[in-house]
C-alpha cells in the first residue's frame, strides 16, 4: 500500500519532496524559525462511563471511543498553534499539517523516548523538508481523572485526550449551584503540547495540560440522565474550546527555548 504523505491544510500540496531534508535544514539555519504544526488528538473521542465497583483499584469505567468526521477538532488545535506563533514568533513561517496516520494515533505513548521524539523515517523526512526547523504537536496524555468542583467524587480511572467523562450513579453537591444531583457529565481535555527541533528531533519543551469541566443533570430534581446537561452541539463546543484554551495556556512555555535563546 503506498503511503499518504502529509498534506498542507491550506493548499492540500505535498510538504516537499522526500531526501531533501538535510540540505533544507543548513538553508534554514541562518534564516527565521519554520515551524511545521502537528495534532493528533482530534480523529475521535473518548466516552467514559463510570462504573461502580466496590473495593477495586482496578479501572472498571466503559470506554466508546467515538470518531469525529475529519478529524475536526485537528483543525481546532492547527489553529491555535498557528494563532500562537504568529502571536509569539511574527516573523517566523509556519504550516499546518494533515495526516491521517493512523499509526501514529494509535501509539502516541511510544512517540516519546529518552527527550526525544521517535516517528517513522518516511513521516520525519516529510516533516523536516521545505525548510522546516521545528515541529509543534499536540498528542494525547493519559492521567486519573480529576473532577473539580463536584464536592466528595472527583472520579475513578484513566482518561486521555478529548472525551466525556459520565457518572450516573454518584450523589454528587455542587456548592455554586447550591444544589445535589445524582451524577454529572465532564467533558475533559487531557493534551500535551510539545516543540521538537527537526535537526536531531529533540523535545526542546513540553507541557501537559489537564482541563475538566463537569455538568450537573439540567433538573436534578427530576433525576434526569447527566448526558442531557448539554446537547449535542454543546458536547462539541465545549470540548473545541478547552482545546484551544489548552493549546494557547501551553505556548508561552512551549516556545519560551526559541524565544528566550
Amino acid at each position: 500500500m503506498q503511503r499518504r504523505p502529509f498534506l498542507l491544510a491550506s493548499s492540500a500540496a505535498l510538504l516537499g519532496t522526500l531526501g531533501t531534508a538535510g540540505s533544507a535544514r543548513a538553508a534554514a539555519a541562518a534564516g527565521p524559525r519554520h515551524y511545521a504544526v502537528l495534532s493528533l488528538v482530534g480523529a475521535s473521542i473518548d466516552v467514559v462511563t463510570f462504573v461502580f465497583q466496590t473495593g477495586s483499584a482496578i479501572d472498571t469505567n466503559r470506554h466508546q471511543p467515538t470518531p469525529v468526521p475529519q478529524a475536526g477538532f485537528d483543525r481546532i488545535a492547527g489553529r491555535a498553534l498557528l494563532e500562537g506563533i504568529k502571536r509569539l514568533d511574527p516573523t517566523a513561517k509556519s504550516d499546518l499539517l494533515e495526516a491521517e496516520l493512523p499509526e501514529l494515533r494509535n501509539h502516541q505513548a511510544d512517540l516519546f523516548i529518552d527527550g526525544s521524539l521517535r516517528l517513522p523515517k518516511e513521516d520525519a523526512a516529510d516533516i523536516a523538508s521545505g525548510g522546516t526547523t521545528h515541529l509543534l504537536l499536540v498528542t494525547e496524555a493519559s492521567n486519573e481523572i480529576r473532577v473539580p468542583e463536584a464536592s466528595g467524587h472527583s472520579g475513578k480511572g484513566k482518561v486521555k485526550g478529548l472525551g466525556l467523562y459520565i457518572d450516573r450513579v454518584t450523589p454528587v453537591h455542587w456548592e455554586e449551584e447550591r444544589t445535589d444531583s445524582v451524577g454529572y457529565l465532564a467533558p475533559y481535555a487531557y493534551l500535551r503540547v510539545s516543540l521538537v527541533d527537526t535537526a536531531t528531533w529533540k523535545v526542546l519543551a513540553s507541557d501537559l495540560v489537564m482541563d475538566v469541566r463537569p455538568f450537573p443533570a439540567l433538573d436534578p430534581a427530576q433525576h434526569d440522565d447527566p448526558w442531557l446537561a448539554l446537547t449535542p452541539e454543546a458536547k462539541i463546543s465545549t470540548l473545541g474550546d478547552m482545546l484551544k484554551q489548552a493549546v494557547d495556556q501551553a505556548m508561552p512555555k512551549v516556545l519560551a527555548p526559541v524565544l528566550q535563546g
